[in-house]
């Protein structure tokens, strides 16, 4: 809207169906005052300056209306010719046409700037009622009639002043705004320069808000896994020696076996947590893939809908590769829990594939991996589907297409990481109402596996009278250790106070052939009761069980000059095969000394 310069005269709307009215305006708001020459001779001789013209002199431009449509017409006009009306008195009652709270109403919907005077002698509307009509009181007041002409003109002067007040602080807001806009589009050039910068620098504080998150994670998770893995260590030892009490094929016997199974996968679940928190780090090693399919679909069984089949086509003879096994894990449970998330609202069928296949040159060359011989992990479902524009975004971290509450977006940006980090490639195929496939290709490596957990069997100690120092600050840990033991034949003397251990080897230090100690206890931890049994016996095995430790791992156990680390949960006959390795190895170096 444009407005009249400061100079020029306030243009008023007088609305009353009465002309008479129309008069009494013009008279008190535009008829000249009457000037006293002599008084005007005296003010300029005193002041230095002309006297002021007459009060209403070009101050006001009267428009008059005997209706309130006309009225409406004037202001349209008004807006249209960029000169609007300052104030607008206004009469209540004016038949046969609007009433003058209609006519208000009317009128600011057209320009909402106009300050508005209610002139009546008698209203058939309460204030209250006028202010729930018209919603607003900052620009209205109201003349009674008769009125007094020196509050008619009080009224105009003090309203038109405001009028222009708000007129000049909209047009210095106006020219603000232009400032800003003009100063936003300046720096909008700048950034245009900054954009590639910006979003390395979002994407990095994204990675940075991730790692921040999963190192909380993993903070969380070490902090329980001790006393947890304690827990199951406990729970599972028990169980698996009243499992070689009962008589196999008896339901009691089938039980107990299905409570050590779901002991065994809730530790493995703890060093999923673990190593997807980095908590623990594994080494990449030749291993064969299909044994890890094979537990991964078994915890995957019932974690998803029953309405889920799981069908497997498990190449056994598939080459090995080179790989960190809890990666290869984490891919497999993530592609798969991707699947049935796919088909959570009905029936489905999730395949999941393990072959050896040939990549030629071609094909390696569109994947950007070398051409060769890899294992092909292959994960299906007639799910909903995906369309092209959801593919191409399917591996961007915080990306998802669930609900709420069902993803993060992370586990297909994981899953690629993974997957690229181990040289290999992964592609995703998906239409659109008819499934998804996701074909992983792993490198087949020359050499042979070092670990088959398939094959894997754990032979059973040799039974003997050796004595075994256990310490562990939790009894039922301690019971559980000393029976199995002591059913393998092993004298056992046992303490929950590391520091009473050191004082019980102290005492007699060549009356123990071995020492199986917890990591994490009160006054002593297992390494420092360790480092003092061994200045006093370097020959002595030391066999280090621990639920969880961040300072010590399986790689610096032998530095530490420890013979073995386990982590629990361990089974009872591992933990009684390491005791008798150790001590097997402790006298074949004696052996072999002595010769």
């Amino acid at each position: 809207m444009i407005f009249a310069p400061a100079h020029e005269a306030f243009r008023l709307l007088i609305i009353d169906d009465n002309s008479d009215i129309h008069n009494d305006f013009r008279t008190i708001l535009t008829e000249k005052e009457e000037t006293n020459s002599v008084l005007d001779a005296m003010e300029m001789e005193l002041f230095g300056e002309a006297p002021a013209e007459c009060k209403h002199k070009n101050k006001y431009e009267l428009d008059f209306a005997l209706q309130g449509k006309e009225g409406l017409d004037k202001v349209h006009a008004s807006i249209l010719e960029g000169n609007p009306y300052a104030v607008a008195f206004v009469d209540m009652r004016m038949p046969p046409g609007w009433d003058g709270l209609e006519t208000i109403e009317r009128i600011w919907q057209v320009d909402p700037h106009v300050q508005m005077v209610i002139c009546s002698a008698y209203s058939d509307y309460s204030w209250q009622e006028i202010i729930e009509r018209l919603g607003r009181t900052d620009s209205l007041l109201i003349l009674k009639k008769p009125f007094d002409a020196a509050e008619v003109a009080q009224l105009a002067s003090a309203l038109s002043e405001k009028w222009k007040l708000a007129k000049q602080a909209s047009l210095k807001m106006v020219q603000l705004e232009g400032m800003v806009q003009e100063r936003t589009q300046e720096l909008a050039y700048a950034n245009e320069a900054l954009q590639h910068e910006i979003k390395e620098r979002k994407s990095a504080e994204t990675a940075l808000r991730h790692a921040q998150k999963m190192e909380a994670i993993g903070t969380l998770a070490g902090g329980i896994a001790h006393d947890f893995n304690n827990i199951l260590f406990g729970a599972m030892g028990f169980a698996e020696i009243a499992l070689g009490d009962a008589e196999p094929g008896t339901r009691i016997h089938k039980s107990l076996d299905q409570i050590i199974n779901a002991h065994k996968r809730a530790a493995r679940l703890v060093d999923q947590i673990l190593s997807f928190s980095r908590q623990i780090e594994h080494e990449p090693q030749v291993i064969h893939i299909h044994p890890v399919i094979k537990e991964a679909l078994s915890l995957l069984r019932s974690t998803i809908p029953s309405t889920v089949e799981i069908r497997k086509e498990i190449d056994v003879q598939c080459g090995a590769v080179m790989a960190d096994p809890t990666k290869i894990y984490q891919v497999i449970m993530n592609l798969c829990t991707n699947a049935s998330h796919a088909m959570e609202d009905a029936a489905g069928v999730l395949e999941v594939t393990l072959k050896e296949v040939d990549v030629p040159e071609h094909e390696a060359a569109f994947m950007q991996i070398p051409a060769g011989k890899y294992a092909r992990l292959t994960v299906k479902d007639n799910g909903m589907g995906m369309d092209q524009e959801t593919q191409n975004r399917v591996f961007e971290p915080y990306f998802t297409t669930k609900l709420d509450g069902h993803g993060n977006g992370l586990g297909l940006a994981t899953t690629y990481g993974i997957v690229k980090h181990h040289k290999g490639a992964i592609q995703v195929d998906s239409r659109r109402g008819q499934g998804t496939t996701f074909n992983v290709f792993f490198p087949i490596v020359k050499e042979q596996a070092k670990v088959n957990l398939d094959d894997l069997v754990v032979a059973a100690p040799a039974a003997g009278d050796k004595h075994i120092l256990v310490v562990d600050d939790e009894k039922p840990i301690i019971l559980m250790e000393e029976a199995t033991l002591v059913q393998w034949g092993y004298e056992v003397t046992s303490t929950t106070d590391s520091q009473e251990a050191l004082r019980l080897f102290m005492e007699n230090p060549h009356s123990y052939d071995a020492v199986v100690t917890d990591q994490t206890m009160p006054k002593l931890t297992g390494i420092d009761l360790a480092r003092e049994m061994l200045k006093v016996r370097p020959d002595l095995p030391i066999i280090l069980v621990t639920g969880y430790s961040a300072a010590v791992t399986r790689q610096k156990a032998p530095d530490l000059g420890l013979a073995a680390y386990l982590e629990k949960p361990v089974e009872t006959m591992v933990l009684a095969q390491a005791v008798d390795q150790a001590i097997s190895s402790r006298n074949a170096v004696q052996a072999g000394v002595a010769a």
